[in-house]
């Protein structure tokens, strides 16, 4: 992992579009998602190709530094409802592999359809709710195995 300090300077386009310009070298991007709802971790799209970028604070690389950071230190063993809602579509089925970002299920809350995405590359172990069920905050609809 790179952490080398760079001259970053950066520009609104449009809703979404950025003009960046790194050590004098010019970029424009588009912000294609927040990974996991996380202003840390975005995937931005550079050119034709998607790049996952996580941005660090001083404080964030300081606390990196003296072992205090944030890790994963532990492997997701199951998927669970955002908020409460209505399970609208199951995307995945059961030993299914998918990347970070891919989509797991279609979740409607407050009147709107929510695409829910997978954190982390996971396989799918159980599917444990259906199409039509109401589920509440924090239930457990998939494990991963």
């Amino acid at each position: 992992m790179d952490e080398t300090k760079h001259s970053l300077h950066v520009s609104v386009l449009s809703s979404g579009r950025y003009h960046i310009l790194v050590n004098g070298q010019s970029l424009e991007v588009e912000l294609v998602e927040r990974l996991n709802g996380d202003a840390k971790r975005l995937k931005l799209k550079v050119g034709n190709k998607n790049q996952l970028v996580v941005v660090k604070s001083d404080t964030d690389i300081m606390l990196e530094k003296m072992g205090l950071g944030a890790k994963k230190s532990t492997i997701l063993k199951e998927f669970k409802a955002p908020m409460p809602g209505l399970v609208v579509n199951i995307l995945v089925q059961e030993g299914q592999i998918l990347e970070a970002g891919e989509p797991i299920l279609v979740l409607e809350a407050m009147k709107m359809e929510n695409m829910l995405k997978a954190p982390d590359k996971v396989t799918i172990g159980k599917v444990l709710i259906e199409k039509g069920q109401k589920v509440e905050k924090n239930q457990i609809m998939i494990s991963f195995s």
